[in-house]
C-alpha cells in the first residue's frame, strides 16, 4: 500500500498569511513548512486501505464551528531537532470531531496513531540543535490579534507521498459539515 494517510483541516489563506509572521526567525537549520502544506491534523492513520478509510469517515456528521489559534510551542524530536507550532485554543467541538473520526476508524479495524491529541499547526522544523535565543524569541512572542480564528466547515483525507525527497499532499476526500450551529 505505502500510504501515509491523515485527516486534517485546511487553513484559510488569510490565516496562513498571519502564521507566516508567527514562524520562528529565518536562521540556519530552520526549515519552514511550505504554506500550501499548513494544516491542522486530526488523525494520523499511516498506511491503510484507502477505500476502508474513505468509508469510515464518509458518514461523519458534524456542525461547522470556529477554532482559534492562541499560543505557540515547540516539541523536541528524537534526533535533537525541534518542531515549532501554533496551538489551538481548547475547543470541545474540535476534540469531538477528532474522537468521532477515531471511533469510526476503529469500528472498521483501521489502525491509526492513538497518542493523546495535541491540536497544532506545524510552522517549522529544525534538524539539529539551534540557539536558545531563537527558541525563546519564538515562544515569548505576542500573537497578532487578527485572522487567527476561522470557521471549520469541512475536513479532508490526505495522502502524503515522498517524491524526490519532497512530501506531496493529495486530497483524497472532503467531508462537509452538515449544518452551521
Amino acid at each position: 500500500m505505502n500510504n501515509r494517510l491523515f485527516t486534517a483541516i485546511s487553513i484559510p489563506a488569510n490565516t496562513i498569511k498571519t502564521l507566516e509572521i508567527v514562524r520562528p526567525p529565518k536562521s540556519h537549520g530552520i526549515y519552514f513548512t511550505n504554506t500550501d502544506k499548513l494544516h491542522l491534523t486530526l488523525n494520523f492513520i499511516g498506511d491503510a486501505e484507502i477505500d476502508i478509510v474513505r468509508k469510515s469517515i464518509s458518514e461523519i456528521g458534524f456542525s461547522s464551528f470556529e477554532i482559534t489559534i492562541d499560543h505557540v510551542g515547540k516539541f523536541s524530536t528524537k534526533n535533537g531537532g525541534s518542531i515549532f507550532w501554533a496551538g489551538i485554543k481548547t475547543n470541545d467541538r474540535l476534540l469531538q470531531l477528532q474522537k468521532e473520526i477515531a471511533t469510526r476508524l476503529s469500528q472498521n479495524s483501521v489502525i491509526y496513531d492513538s497518542r493523546d491529541y495535541k491540536p497544532h499547526i506545524t510552522l517549522a522544523r529544525s534538524k539539529a540543535h539551534i540557539s536558545e535565543s531563537i527558541i525563546n524569541s519564538f515562544l515569548r512572542q505576542q500573537l497578532p490579534k487578527t485572522h487567527l480564528s476561522f470557521q471549520v466547515g469541512e475536513f479532508h483525507l490526505f495522502n502524503s507521498k515522498l517524491i524526490e525527497r519532497q512530501s506531496m499532499y493529495a486530497c483524497l476526500q472532503s467531508v462537509n459539515a452538515r449544518s452551521k450551529v
